[in-house]
């Protein structure tokens, strides 16, 4: 099996339950076993600009915050946006994309941006991944609601986004309604265009988020996402402690269950 990125957001898509405020110490813990089980990555958390109530620092994401944990030299560091709080009466404001993410990579203890959107809003957002590949950051378009689009919209999609300076394309089934057959149709629409690194985020509302997941690997995908114990928005995500299992057998290698 082809090396796959594997990249863990309990923090990120846990956060929902406790508006993101979890404590240092149980951060540092969480990124030293992150790094035991061989995870490429961590998505720590948002950078939001709406601060309506109180929300903890996973929400934010800032660099000091960033700054003052213990992150392990071979864990990356993965923040999500939101492509709608970037866009102001219908158009695309780069000068807010700039207030989230103000260093270029080499400053910065962020190594990958994600960006959440909708299809509709896709095209407007292009600028968004050249500006994120000109300050070197590994960026990926996370598709919403996968499993809502027919394969004419997937094979749009993947042309608009073949064109941008995106390395990632993840396709998210924020609903949870695929099943291994709707990820495979998903997975061939999608490359008619692109052929550039795919990833999937799944969700466990008809308990398939592992073998939609695995099914994706099957199907060639480059990251797969997964959260502690599934720890996420409604049922929640793939389970990181079944995911490796099911990776490190494919692989014939070992971790320290």
């Amino acid at each position: 099996m082809k090396p796959i990125k594997h990249l863990d957001c309990s923090l990120r898509d846990g956060g929902y339950y406790n508006n993101w405020d979890f404590k240092d110490d149980l951060i540092n813990q969480y990124l030293k076993v992150l790094d035991s089980i061989n995870i490429d990555f961590c998505e720590i958390g948002f950078r939001f600009f709406n601060n309506k109530g109180f929300k903890g620092s996973c929400a934010f994401s800032t660099e000091e915050f960033l700054s003052s944990l213990i992150i392990p030299k071979n864990l990356k560091i993965a923040i999500m946006i939101n492509a709608n709080e970037l866009i102001e009466e219908g158009d695309l404001t780069l000068n807010k994309l700039k207030k989230l993410i103000p260093l270029k990579s080499i400053y910065s203890k962020v190594d990958m941006v994600r960006v959440a959107c909708h299809s509709e809003v896709i095209e407007k957002i292009l600028p968004v991944f050249d500006f994120l590949k000109d300050y070197g950051y590994i960026s990926a378009c996370n598709i919403t609601q996968i499993s809502d689009k027919t394969n004419e919209n997937l094979v749009d999609l993947s042309y608009l986004l073949a064109s941008s300076k995106v390395d990632v394309l993840y396709f998210a089934d924020s609903l949870g309604s695929a099943s291994p057959s709707s990820i495979e149709r998903i997975v061939k629409a999608l490359r008619t265009n692109w052929s550039g690194q795919l990833g999937i985020h799944a969700h466990d509302n008809r308990g398939l988020a592992l073998s939609n997941t695995i099914k994706a690997i099957e199907c060639g995908v480059d990251w797969v996402d997964s959260t502690i114990t599934g720890i996420g928005r409604g049922p929640g995500n793939a389970k990181t402690e079944e995911l490796i299992i099911e990776k490190n057998e494919k692989n014939s290698s070992s971790i320290n269950l």
